[in-house]
């Protein structure tokens, strides 16, 4: 149940910051809640496209801290993946190369999770990276 919540919330969360529908059509659906404008557009999310590829826990002291999962789909399960909406929390929004975005100016995490991203498309089978602070030390801990 918790992997379909986190991979449910992160096509959510997709199209609310992008507009970008990972899922398949359906006939539009008058819902309350957080998949309100989803249902209406007349989608239903895919799950079968989505891949979780790391988990990053942000480290201690930080204003702000996340325990963050990462999944990657292939852009044939975007519905119109030239649709790019911002929702205005993203500075800018576009398709670019994994190899050139790697080179942008970028979080480390951002960096590592594009990293093993572009890993992943050569050997799918990789454990997942779980990526934290412990006892003061910066850890990568591979899980399958």
């Amino acid at each position: 149940r918790r992997a379909r919540a986190l991979a449910l919330t992160a096509i959510r969360e997709t199209f609310e910051e992008t507009g970008l529908i990972l899922g398949r059509s359906a006939p539009a659906a008058s819902v309350v809640g957080p998949w309100r404008e989803y249902r209406q557009a007349g989608a239903l999310p895919d799950l079968s496209a989505v891949t979780y590829i790391a988990r990053a826990i942000t480290p201690p002291g930080r204003t702000r801290r996340f325990d963050a999962r990462f999944f990657t789909a292939p852009i044939e399960a975007l519905r119109d993946p030239d649709n790019i909406v911002s929702s205005g929390e993203l500075d800018e929004i576009a398709w670019l190369p994994i190899e050139q975005a790697i080179k942008l100016e970028l979080p480390s995490i951002t960096r590592f999770v594009l990293g093993e991203a572009l890993e992943r498309m050569e050997n799918p089978n990789r454990p997942i990276p779980f990526v934290r602070m412990l006892h003061g030390q910066h850890r990568i801990e591979r899980r399958d």
